[in-house]
């Protein structure tokens, strides 16, 4: 980070440096998926599993950018083949924080900005017209000139100024699916390992504080929305019912929930051949989303907040805090996994699945010590489970 601030040099461009001389070695993007190019670079029914998809913003055009191995680009700058672009390009513009490892500027001058870049968004938008097509104040320049500030070098930055969850990117994939005629069902499992911005009761009211503050509350915002939204929607569709049919939360003993649920899946109409969502995050208890209603421990709560608290680091994590992590991972996964129901058969199976689970790190190495709320994550899913 320090050498970006050197002439001729930009923090980004050290990432990708340092990703493809640690990581990668001159892999490119295409290399993930070989020989996966069709007509359509969007079309998906044909491709090999599993898709990889990289996230970033597009500084000039606002719009989120798909980098895949077959394609790149979005709806606004169209799509173009990913020729020489490198993997760790791929992953610095991912992940590049606006303003520190930021912006990374993609280098695709060795396309035609007229006969390389393809329209594929069009025809798969919302069918009742919902498109940046029909906003002309979004639509590129028509002469080569103006396509070409736009498409032969592209600025990017993290992928959370627009969608750092992806949920967006997922959405129309499996839109795109269904419009092309796939009819199995897609289970989207969404982990969330990002912060907040912290309670603050006196909030500073000078013009920067203030302005920092209003700018950390408005970049929550686009995942809040989209994480509230597919909950509302009934994604994770078992939810109310769980929680409708459930003792209080500091006795959570109701015996017949799985019964109940799955009368209420019935009643909702539910079918194996839709789309389901699972969510977790590094924030929350599962007893928020999870299938079966967790018993209440101090140690979860402490857990969490201990974990969601910390910061985004530019150096290594101490072993220990990176098993309390994974730990936690393994503990929300698995009270949440089971609400992709047509996974589950019988609820037989379901009840099985609560009970296996096998946390990866001992007290021993998450809490050598045994200071912290973690020397209960051995005990955890006994807490947890209902019998």
């Amino acid at each position: 980070m320090i050498r970006g601030f050197f002439p001729f040099a930009s923090s980004a461009k050290e990432q990708v440096e340092q990703f493809d001389s640690r990581l990668f070695h001159r892999a490119l993007l295409a290399d993930i998926e070989p020989g996966s190019g069709h007509t359509d670079p969007l079309d998906d029914r044909r491709r090999p599993l599993p898709l990889f998809v990289f996230n970033a913003t597009n500084l000039q055009t606002g719009e989120l950018w798909q980098l895949r191995s077959s394609a790149i680009g979005g709806p606004i700058t169209h799509w173009t083949a990913p020729r020489k672009t490198l993997l760790s390009e791929a992953v610095a513009a991912s992940s590049g924080f606006p303003l520190v490892l930021s912006p990374l500027q993609l280098d695709l001058s060795d396309t035609d900005v007229r006969s390389d870049w393809h329209n594929c968004s069009d025809f798969h938008d919302n069918p009742y017209g919902i498109a940046y097509s029909n906003e002309p104040g979004r639509v590129l320049p028509d002469d080569r000139d103006g396509l070409a500030a736009f498409r032969q070098r592209v600025y990017l930055v993290d992928r959370r100024v627009r969608d750092n969850l992806g949920i967006g990117t997922i959405e129309e994939i499996n839109r795109l699916r269904r419009l092309n005629g796939v009819a199995h069902a897609t289970a989207t499992l969404i982990s969330d390992g990002g912060a907040t911005t912290a309670l603050d009761a006196g909030p500073a009211g000078n013009w920067l504080s203030q302005s920092l503050r209003v700018l950390h509350l408005m970049s929550d915002q686009p995942d809040e929305i989209r994480v509230a939204n597919i909950i509302r929607a009934g994604s994770l569709r078992l939810r109310a019912f769980s929680w409708q049919v459930s003792a209080p939360a500091d006795s959570c003993t109701t015996a017949d929930i799985p019964a109940t649920l799955e009368s209420a899946r019935r009643r909702a109409g539910a079918d194996s051949a839709s789309d389901a969502y699972a969510y977790w995050s590094v924030r929350r208890r599962p007893k928020y989303l999870g299938f079966e209603c967790p018993a209440e421990a101090r140690w979860m709560t402490d857990e969490v907040r201990a974990l969601s608290a910390i910061p985004t680091q530019f150096r290594a994590m101490p072993d220990s805090l990176q098993a309390r992590l994974i730990n936690w991972g393994y503990i929300a996964a698995h009270h949440v996994i089971p609400y992709v129901d047509y996974a589950w058969p019988d609820r037989g199976i379901r009840k099985r699945w609560l009970d296996s689970c096998v946390l990866p790190f001992e007290p021993a190495i998450t809490d050598p010590v045994g200071d912290t709320p973690s020397a209960h994550d051995a005990r955890c899913l006994k807490m947890m489970s209902v019998d």
